[in-house]
């Protein structure tokens, strides 16, 4: 969305009407009702970044934070 931390450092890859959708939607359409514990690419459910299933990369977070 073209926020102003975004427009200073990135070119904006949706607007803000499609970000505010993508927020809301999950929220109140019924399909979402029993969706828990996935992530969300815009409308579409999808994997986390590869790190977000790496032990070791868990651990260390863990241990840093």
């Amino acid at each position: 969305m073209p926020t102003k931390i975004v427009t200073h450092l990135y070119t904006p890859r949706s607007t803000v009407v499609e970000g505010t959708a993508n927020v809301v939607r999950p929220i109140e359409a019924p399909e979402y009702a029993v969706t828990t514990g996935q992530y969300l690419n815009r409308a579409d459910v999808a994997g986390a970044h590869a790190q977000a299933y790496d032990h070791d990369a868990r651990a260390r977070l863990r241990a840093l934070s």
